[in-house]
């Protein structure tokens, strides 16, 4: 397990919410000015993603914290003789299916060769059944 100190995964922590916060500027000012965007109004309603969720930093499995007190009460964390790491065995219980499922996903298409074409049936399901004041988008083929 690599061993992080306070100092270096606060840095850490600090520049990981610069660089959200800094991407995120514009799309938090048109949610404010109730301006709708495409590529946002998709990423974070369809997949119902939160500025917040993405600003939220974490050294990822295998990695200890020292002097990370505000840990514990995060979900899938433990914090031991001080030292604060991700509960993997509570991660895998609770998102089990989850993660066999991405894999399964991503082991299937390394196999397969790529296409860069979307045909634009993701833009067809979001609006699919609704009427065209419902939608966010202009009116599709």
């Amino acid at each position: 397990m690599l061993i992080l100190p306070a100092h270096e995964w606060r840095r850490r922590a600090a520049e990981h919410e610069q660089r959200v916060d800094a991407e995120l500027a514009t799309v938090e000012d048109r949610r404010r000015r109730g301006i709708k965007h495409p590529v946002d109004d998709f990423l974070f309603h369809y997949y119902n993603v939160r500025p917040a969720q993405l600003r939220t930093w974490h050294p990822g499995a295998g990695v200890g914290l020292v002097d990370a007190q505000e840990f514990e009460d995060r979900r899938f964390h433990h914090v031991v003789d001080g030292i604060a790491t991700l509960d993997v065995d509570a991660f895998v219980k609770q998102r089990g299916t989850t993660i066999d499922t991405a894999h399964r996903d991503l082991t299937a298409a390394l196999g397969r060769a790529p296409r860069f074409g979307c045909f634009r049936m993701h833009e067809w399901a979001m609006v699919h059944g609704l009427k065209q004041e419902e939608t966010r988008h202009p009116p599709y083929r």
